[in-house]
């Protein structure tokens, strides 16, 4: 049967998380914050399913609130139910992300009504480097900037980011009351903020490193390096392992990055899709 996940099913998608950590980060999010020692509903919200075989627990489908699916599947039996299927219009996601081989088997299971598709192939990478990292004194937390004296480095970041930016006040609201990230740190030149790093989320044993951004004139210094350097850091000293998500074109990131001592852990994707 393929269901919404309640609570007489949360401990078994909690051991299937932690048999497979990597492969259900957002969902094991989701998990800690709605069945966990946080408050309910907190920073991200959705609706998890599961297909469940033998009373066992073969798959996880989270569906967020921003119209991503997250999948991950251990058995292919859910894609034999008619249940999975109509969920998958029900919710109408614009994006299904997982394992690229899993995304793969998915976009043949939908592939006759798809309006249109697009594949956007990633690395997750993995932090296998040494603890032993300087923290730049230049590196602050970005609650403690003043950003109504610089809105255009936030303004720029959101354009590079995003198709539809925020408003300076909506992104000074986010930094003072942290939301949608763990840590969010700046480098400051001359009191000037000029590059960023954020961990987007934590779980019981990863932080996720997103938004590195260094503005054009100051790259090439070591910024983008001295950034990276003190999220690891901050991760590290909770025990965690720091993770990114790097695309499989970018070639001059993953040589960055794998000079720090992150390693290419597992093939991930990106189907953008309209149903």
């Amino acid at each position: 049967m393929f269901e919404i996940v309640n609570e007489t099913w949360v401990s078994a998608a909690k051991a299937y998380c932690f048999e497979n950590p990597l492969e259900t980060l957002e969902i094991t999010y989701y998990l800690m914050h709605h069945y966990g020692i946080d408050e309910p509903g907190a920073k991200r919200g959705g609706r998890l399913y599961a297909s469940i075989e033998d009373d066992e627990i073969e798959a996880l489908v989270l569906f967020s609130q921003k119209g991503i699916m997250f999948i991950s599947y251990r058995s292919e039996a859910m894609f034999s139910k008619v249940d999975f299927l109509k969920t998958i219009h029900r919710e109408q996601p614009i994006v299904i992300r997982g394992a690229q081989n899993q995304v793969d088997k998915v976009f043949y299971f939908l592939q006759r009504a798809l309006k249109s598709f697009k594949f956007q192939e990633t690395f997750l990478m993995e932090y296998a480097g040494s603890d032993s990292l300087e923290r730049d004194e230049h590196i602050v937390k970005a609650s403690s900037v003043d950003w109504l004296k610089q809105p255009h480095f936030l303004l720029e970041v959101e354009q590079h980011f995003r198709d539809q930016p925020l408003t300076i006040n909506n992104l000074r609201l986010k930094i003072a009351k942290n939301i949608d990230f763990d840590f969010y740190d700046v480098y400051l030149h001359e009191n000037r903020v000029c590059g960023q790093v954020i961990c987007e989320f934590s779980t019981w044993a990863y932080g996720v490193i997103g938004g590195l951004y260094v503005r054009l004139a100051f790259r090439g210094q070591g910024i983008g390096r001295s950034l990276m350097s003190a999220s690891i850091q901050q991760i590290r000293a909770q025990d965690k392992t720091p993770i990114l998500y790097v695309a499989q074109s970018n070639h001059n990131a993953i040589a960055l990055y794998e000079k720090m001592g992150f390693k290419k852990t597992i093939a991930m994707m990106d189907m953008v899709i309209q149903l």
